[in-house]
């Protein structure tokens, strides 16, 4: 008897269940579409700025990884000297800027930044007449950004660079 009264219970757990999934899975399938739409429709771009165009190529693995995993986000790099660049930075012409250690410590307090490591390997006209061990030597780099302003896309590559160079 008892399982006669199983039996009819089990099936209906079942049905409800199958029932449920299929409304979580249109749910799921709903929100992939409208994001991936809003994603083809809303390309983003993030502005990064280098006082050397040799600091732009220290981090250039980083934003092709970046850019493989968010596809609409575009990046346009650019160069300049230190004042100007810390001026677009004020006025948010720029998100990111990239100095060297010695600029990046004199930063005002409207401005947040980290340090990464870059290695730095010199020309070879300067190489001549140094030992092999000055060669290469360790520098930092400095990523200043805006505090002030949220973005999120300027968040997720300095998410990147982070989790790349600091951990």
């Amino acid at each position: 008897m008892k399982d006669y009264l199983l039996i009819p219970m089990m099936l209906a757990v079942f049905v409800f269940g199958y029932y449920i999934m299929t409304r979580v899975d249109r749910f799921i399938e709903e929100n992939q579409r409208l994001i991936a739409e809003e994603n083809r429709n809303g390309r983003c771009a993030v502005r990064i700025a280098a006082e050397n165009p040799m600091l732009l190529n220290s981090i250039a693995a980083v934003l092709e990884n970046c850019s493989e995993a968010d596809p609409y986000i575009e990046f346009f790099l650019s160069s300049g000297r230190c004042n100007r660049l810390l001026a677009k930075l004020a006025d948010e012409q720029i998100d990111i800027l990239l100095l060297t250690e010695e600029h990046a410590e004199q930063l005002e307090q409207q401005f947040t930044s980290i340090f990464i490591p870059c290695e730095k390997t010199p020309s070879i006209p300067s190489a001549i007449g140094l030992s092999i061990e000055n060669l290469y030597e360790d520098v930092r780099i400095g990523v200043a950004w805006k505090k002030s302003r949220r973005f999120k896309n300027r968040d997720r590559v300095i998410f990147a660079l982070e989790n790349e160079y600091c951990r």
